[in-house]
């Protein structure tokens, strides 16, 4: 049986989310998806319009960025609060 810290590292060992949900996933369908239709949108757009598509891809990146990280955040805290309690006996959590 694998440990959590080997799942965890086999589960986000590759920078890139397609080959670790597979050509077929849900995830790959929609980044299809969502990949021709911003290629539509772009194709259809102003210089001064793709400027301000640009930009605004930026702060929406810097967002997910945040969350991302405060979501981290909240997970390590989860997990450390979870780790604390089964050291301590788990309250009966492990019987």
């Amino acid at each position: 049986m694998d440990t959590v810290m080997e799942l965890l590292y086999r589960a986000t060992r590759t920078d890139n989310p397609l080959e670790a949900h597979g050509p077929d996933s849900a995830y790959a369908r929609e980044h299809a998806i969502r990949r021709e239709i911003i290629r539509s949108l772009l194709e259809s757009m102003t210089m001064e319009q793709k400027v301000k598509f640009d930009e605004y891809g930026l702060a929406d990146n810097r967002a997910r960025e945040i969350l991302n990280l405060e979501s981290f955040c909240q997970a390590f805290h989860l997990g450390a609060q979870l780790t604390a309690e089964l050291l301590q006996g788990g309250n009966g959590f492990l019987r």
